[in-house]
């Protein structure tokens, strides 16, 4: 009798603990993909443009940047608003961005609140290669720089 109460105690233990793991499969499936999640990134759909950098997010009151992490770059054929993520633009391994500088981005363009943005893959600058998401679109927790050139990185300065 023992045996049989132990067992039923597992039971009703592991029975919450399947429907947690099934629960998810079933919300998913009726809703839509969430704006900014990997999923959106398609690395077969990247492109690289040639831009400058004419604006960084602005600091915000308390120290930190503002919710959006967005570069403005003009391009040949205009402005685009560029995600590389909140670690790219602070912090000790920031990339060394500022107004006017030259880059080289490659990412993919999504929809963001009506508006195209491109989400940054890759950043080049001064010869270094800076790379701030994977090619599943999530971003890395510190920019990744190449290495090509044997460097001290120190927010990319040699």
């Amino acid at each position: 009798m023992k045996r049989l109460y132990a067992l039923t105690g597992s039971f009703l233990f592991l029975v919450p603990l399947l429907l947690s793991f099934s629960a998810p499969s079933r919300a998913q499936s009726g809703a839509a993909v969430r704006s900014g999640s990997p999923n959106e990134y398609d690395a077969s759909k990247e492109i690289t443009l040639h831009a400058t950098v004419s604006a960084l997010p602005s600091a915000a009151a308390n120290g930190g940047f503002q919710a959006k992490r967005q570069l403005t770059l003009d391009t040949g054929s205009g402005t685009i608003a560029a995600e590389v993520g909140r670690t790219a633009l602070r912090g000790k391994f920031a990339i060394p961005l500022s107004s006017g500088k030259e880059v080289q981005v490659t990412g993919v363009m999504a929809s963001r609140s009506g508006s195209q943005v491109m989400l940054v893959r890759t950043v080049q600058l001064d010869g270094h290669t800076y790379t701030v998401r994977n090619t599943l679109g999530s971003v890395l927790p510190h920019p990744i720089v190449d290495g090509s050139a044997a460097l001290a990185f120190k927010g990319g300065a040699q």
